[in-house]
């Protein structure tokens, strides 16, 4: 029966099922925006935001629970993407895509710019982006010039270790800045995209059917591998390089090793000890190629079966919403604490792979 009634699924419920959701995010940032921040007074709300410097996008601030032209922009473009995702051809996916991708990258790197944090931009989601819009562009409709295996590589790459990332990020679904935005749009709109190339365009010329250790295996090696070599011996390098070392990266945000937190100016410490220091950079990208591993073998259930690929796409937008309900509660309540970020982050994965795997065997055996 379900095999029968899936085309009719595929057609009208799924893009209502998408607008359902969007309204559900959108109405669970309104409830955590109001919790606190509607009980307060207008002079209440100047005066706390008069404390201190400008608050920073990604940093919870009464000011981010006021709506904005930014709120309305960001809800609708995400509306749009996710429509374009079931119902538009290449030529408008991919403009579309761009578009929005190209601007918020512009925008970031200005941000960027000015805080010194341009190093943040060699993390492993730009290179997969990068990657993904070459695809996009440079891979003709008629014929495909570059090879299906490197193809294939991107939509695993974009769904995996990208997409599943926002579980352990603890990526919300920020609507109140560009900067915010894009944490979002960088992380879940790629996975968006390569779902409609591989089960509704099929023009990229992807095999309908692989091995899924031959999905792991292009993935890993031909997206994920290059980046993984080049990002480690940058960070090994980058103390003792001067016209870098003072700039953060990712991986200093996470360890502290060299430069301080995020949120801080980048802090001169000194080059240390190189023995005592390089094998952070090797661990930190062993521990990272593992979680991308994980990210691959969802990637590789998704591409068997379309329903496994939607219900890994629902996980990841779902807990981008609980994720936002955090930050917008933080937001109009200073004393709301939403908990152990890696606790959460394990746990939120945990769920996807309890959610995946029944629907993988249902879909295996026919089920579905």
């Amino acid at each position: 029966m379900l095999q029968v009634l899936w085309p009719t699924v595929q057609a009208y419920a799924l893009p209502l099922v998408t607008l359902v959701l969007l309204v559900i995010g959108g109405e669970v940032i309104h409830v955590a925006s109001h919790t606190k921040s509607s009980r307060l007074s207008a002079h209440e709300k100047i005066r706390q935001n008069s404390k201190g410097a400008a608050p920073v996008a990604w940093d919870p601030d009464i000011k981010w629970t006021e709506p904005s032209m930014f709120s309305y922009l960001f809800f609708v473009l995400t509306a749009v993407i996710a429509m374009i995702t079931y119902s538009a051809d290449l030529d408008t996916l991919r403009l579309a895509f761009t578009v929005a991708a190209l601007s918020l990258l512009g925008y970031r790197l200005v941000y960027y710019a000015h805080r010194k944090m341009l190093l943040y931009v060699l993390d492993l989601c730009y290179w997969v982006h990068a990657c993904g819009l070459f695809a996009l562009w440079f891979t003709p409709v008629e014929e495909a010039n570059l090879p299906k295996g490197w193809m294939v590589a991107v939509y695993a790459s974009a769904v995996g270790p990208v997409g599943g990332a926002s579980f352990m990020l603890q990526q919300p679904l920020l609507i109140h800045h560009p900067e915010a935005f894009e944490s979002f749009f960088l992380h879940v709109v790629p996975m968006w995209v390569a779902y409609a190339i591989r089960w509704r365009i099929g023009v990229h010329h992807l095999p309908p059917e692989l091995p899924i250790y031959t999905i792991i295996h292009d993935g890993f090696s031909e997206v994920y591998l290059p980046w993984a070599v080049f990002y480690c011996l940058f960070l090994i390098v980058k103390p003792y390089v001067p016209i870098i070392s003072k700039h953060e990266t990712l991986f200093d945000w996470y360890t502290g090793s060299v430069s301080g937190v995020a949120t801080e100016p980048a802090v001169d410490r000194g080059r240390p000890p190189f023995l005592r220091y390089a094998w952070k950079p090797v661990a930190y990208i062993i521990l990272h190629g593992l979680f991308a591993l994980e990210g691959y073998c969802a990637a590789a259930l998704c591409y068997q079966y379309e329903a496994v690929n939607l219900a890994w796409l629902a996980a990841t937008f779902l807990g981008t919403v609980k994720c936002s309900y955090h930050f917008y509660r933080a937001s109009a309540d200073s004393s709301y604490k939403p908990g152990n970020k890696l606790a959460s982050g394990l746990k939120d994965s945990a769920g996807a792979w309890i959610l995946l795997l029944p629907i993988y065997y249902a879909c295996s055996r026919k089920y579905i």
